[in-house]
């Protein structure tokens, strides 16, 4: 099966389901080696520092520069 982007609704459907205020989902495909990041916050400050965690794990796992995908746009 052929990996795809993890939408941000479901970091969404996640937080809504499970009442928690910052999402981050990281997954990972052991056979193409591909990692995905998708993170989520229900506020603005929620969503900046679900941003940061999301930036911080790509850069622990060496992923810093690839596509993650957030609901988060602005300055860190």
């Amino acid at each position: 099966m052929k990996q795809k982007p993890i939408p941000v609704a479901e970091a969404e459907r996640i937080a809504d389901t499970y009442a928690y205020d910052q999402v981050i989902i990281v997954a990972w495909n052991a056979e193409t080696g591909g990692t995905h990041i998708t993170t989520f916050g229900t506020k603005p400050e929620h969503k900046k520092m679900a941003a940061q965690g999301g930036d911080r794990v790509a850069e622990i796992l060496g992923l810093e520069g690839q596509i993650v995908y957030e609901d988060y746009v602005g300055k860190r």
